[in-house]
């Protein structure tokens, strides 16, 4: 038998002092990079948290009880007021679309799930294209329903709002109802009560923690689609603008113009004749000025 090479001494001590420095430098590496990464985290987020701080800073100076108590003041160039009738507004006007929708959203899912048949298949159908229609084309088909006969009014907004909650409160409540066991029917034919009395008293009520689940969804998505409007007040013999309100979250890339405006005494026709882009939200205050006289182009 042939012993193994044996190996030079001093190789070995050269290829661990080596292996060594090799492991050293990637250690070294290793620490620099995290330093280097948690010094540019810390700035980030110091940078983040300053300017939190400062906007909080100044909004809280002019948030208190007449931010909530008192209206915007008509001429948007004044300081001061409050947002007490968007606040209204809101609730008045989701609360209306919530009670249109959640009684005809439940007997829906009810409907589709309880006792089937050609015309909940088609209830159901009719909630799942629904659901991916985009709000311009409710607003469109509110429009061309009750706003031509009856007028602008907030039940207007309520029922568009209501078309948009109803697939979201009828699908929730759909999949809450699959989830009840089918014992508890069961156990409640066994009794001799019948259907309608079981959907009302057992299944129900077992299905609702998630049914309100789903209601808080749907509100949520209607708040989300009332970006606002924006309403001109304006002299009728003169023309001159007033006064004007914007309710919204982007109320305030709006103002600026109408400030201005005012500053200088334009009139309506003014604001209507300036050139706004289409389709761009600084379109919404060319509407409001031609609807002063009853000349707006869309909705």
């Amino acid at each position: 038998m042939l012993a193994p090479p044996q190996a030079d001494p001093a190789e070995q001590t050269l290829r661990s002092r080596g292996g060594d420095d090799g492991q050293t430098r990637r250690h070294f590496r290793d620490v620099g990079m995290t330093v280097l990464l948690a010094v540019v985290m810390l700035a980030t987020l110091t940078v983040l948290g300053w300017v939190l701080v400062y906007v909080a800073a100044q909004g809280l100076k002019y948030l208190g009880p007449t931010f909530l108590t008192q209206n915007p003041p008509g001429n948007p160039s004044q300081a001061g007021g409050g947002f007490e009738n968007g606040i209204i507004g809101s609730l008045i006007v989701v609360g209306m679309a919530t009670l249109f929708s959640v009684p005809i959203g439940v007997a829906a899912a009810v409907a589709i799930i309880e006792y089937g048949g050609r015309f909940a298949a088609a209830t159901g159908f009719v909630a799942d294209v629904l659901v991916g229609l985009p709000s311009i084309v409710i607003g469109a088909f509110v429009y061309v329903l009750w706003v031509t006969h009856f007028g602008f009014s907030g039940v207007a907004g309520s029922i568009a709002l209501a078309i948009i909650m109803l697939p979201l409160v009828v699908r929730a409540t759909a999949e809450m109802l699959r989830l009840v066991p089918v014992a508890l029917r069961e156990a409640a034919a066994s009794l001799g009560i019948g259907r309608a009395r079981t959907i009302v008293s057992v299944v129900l009520p077992s299905a609702r923690a998630g049914i309100t689940t789903g209601v808080m969804l749907a509100v949520a998505r209607a708040m989300g689609e009332t970006d606002g409007f924006v309403k001109l007040l304006a002299d009728k013999t003169t023309d001159r603008l007033l006064g004007a309100h914007i309710l919204g979250p982007d109320a305030g890339t709006l103002i600026a113009e109408l400030a201005i405006a005012m500053e200088f005494g334009a009139s309506a026709e003014d604001v209507a004749r300036t050139c706004h882009a289409h389709p761009s939200l600084n379109e919404a205050v060319k509407e409001a000025a031609l609807a002063v006289d009853g000349r707006a182009l869309h909705i």
